[in-house]
């Protein structure tokens, strides 16, 4: 994405915040590891091997209302649940995600396995810690647990969620899923492609990335840790290629957050700049030289191989190079009715397909290629407007495009997905495609 100049006073702004809060990291890193050591040192964490969908009952005084904050300790990585006990009476209860349970009775907390009766039992102290030969402590304000794989149902809890089952898994080999996996990944960045990100990131035939945004998006890895590594091996070939990194990893990735969190509507052309609305606006109604349905977009049934193979490598693989995304986003604009269709459809393929998707990284990627966010007006011309324009021989010029496409061919499958059919002959297709976009027009 280039420069805006209109953005700069904000950048360099969000850039000298970000730069000083890196600097204060390794400090407050330092800090936590002292903590820690030192209450581990203490014996006020002995850690148990607890894990499945459990339900924790605190029990106390009948009339007396507590609260304690519950951390689930899981490779380093802490989560924190507030549990407020509303002691009303003996039966009292209050459920939260319905998988933790609190009531109030007695000085002794008991463990359910869900559906079934309690499997543990632990009797306070007067200082309401748990006796000592016991593996958990338990204070007033914090318990500290640690998942015990073996005690996991994983393929109950997978078959409990809600979610689109139609869209096939991603092949391990290209996203192994875990922590452990996650700082694997940023350690081979560093030592095999930081020194090419400067220059080739923008390249999708290059392995030039660093990949990390799924472990990102999932907390897997923090983007502060990915940060202080980078910044470590900032050193130099590698030191302007590692300020890049930083750019967008800390500074475009804040303005993404700041934005989702401070417009409600984020991913609405109602989220653009006033000027953006007005121009999409007045060129809502040209005419579509191709015209697609969201179905034909999404089995990547286009006339443009480049787009295609994007398409494909989005639902293969599940994540898209990211100068593709600003390329694939606007040909969504050019070939949709209008705006907001081609919006709604960018939003729900990148959501569906992305594991990076469903973030603020994600939507304002869409609104940046269709609607303008944190850019400028550019030359006014059809469809698009003041709406910065985007197109195949650009591509061309940056790099090998018949090589991308050759990577995501078509009637390709990986893992059992059909990731998109053969196109025509451009020219063909393009007629055809036109006839369709008439015919769509005639029926209105």
């Amino acid at each position: 994405m280039d420069k805006n100049p209109r953005l700069l006073a904000d950048v360099e702004a969000a850039g000298k915040r970000s730069t000083e809060n890196v600097a204060r990291v390794e400090s407050t890193a330092a800090r936590e590891r002292s903590e820690r050591l030192q209450a581990e040192k203490g014996g006020r964490e002995r850690l148990g091997h607890l894990g499945g969908r459990y339900a924790f009952r605190w029990q106390g005084d009948a009339d007396e209302a507590e609260s304690f904050e519950l951390i689930l300790r899981d490779s380093g990585k802490f989560e924190s649940q507030y549990f407020s006990q509303l002691a009303k009476t003996m039966t009292d209860t209050q459920t939260h995600s319905g998988v933790w349970e609190v009531s109030a009775t007695e000085r002794q907390i008991l463990l359910y396995k869900e559906g079934g009766g309690p499997v543990e039992r632990w009797a306070l102290d007067a200082h309401g810690d748990l006796d000592a030969g016991k593996d958990f402590a338990l204070s007033k304000q914090r318990m500290i647990l640690r998942p015990d794989d073996d005690c996991l149902d994983v393929a109950a809890a997978l078959k409990s969620l809600q979610v689109d089952r139609t869209v096939g898994p991603v092949s391990k080999e290209l996203f192994t899923p875990g922590p452990a996996a996650g700082k694997h990944r940023l350690e081979e960045f560093v030592r095999k492609r930081l020194s090419l990100f400067g220059q080739k990131r923008n390249d999708p035939t290059k392995q030039a990335v660093s990949g990390l945004s799924p472990w990102i998006k999932f907390g897997q890895i923090s983007a502060q840790r990915c940060a202080l590594v980078v910044r470590k091996a900032a050193k130099g070939a590698a030191k302007s290629a590692a300020n890049d990194f930083l750019e967008e990893s800390i500074v475009r990735r804040e303005l993404s957050d700041n934005y989702c969190w401070y417009n409600q509507n984020y991913d609405s052309l109602k989220g653009a700049s006033a000027w953006a609305v007005e121009t999409l606006k007045k060129h809502s109604k040209d005419k579509r030289e191709y015209l697609y349905s969201r179905a034909q977009l999404e089995k990547a049934k286009t006339h443009d191989e480049l787009w295609n193979a994007a398409q494909r490598q989005m639902v293969s693989e599940g994540k898209m190079h990211g100068f593709l995304r600003m390329y694939w986003a606007k040909k969504v604009l050019e070939w949709s009715k209008d705006p907001a269709t081609a919006l709604a459809t960018a939003i729900y393929l990148n959501d569906r397909y992305n594991l990076d998707g469903r973030e603020p990284n994600g939507y304002v990627g869409c609104m940046w290629s269709i609607c303008g966010v944190h850019d400028m007006g550019w030359s006014e011309r059809k469809i698009f407007g003041k709406i910065r324009y985007m197109n195949y021989e650009g591509c061309k010029r940056k790099f090998n495009v018949k090589e991308f496409e050759s990577m995501y061919p078509a009637n390709s499958e990986v893992n059992g997905v059909q990731v998109g059919e053969a196109s025509k002959k451009r020219k063909s297709t393009k007629a055809a495609s036109s006839g369709a976009a008439k015919r769509q027009k005639r029926s209105k």
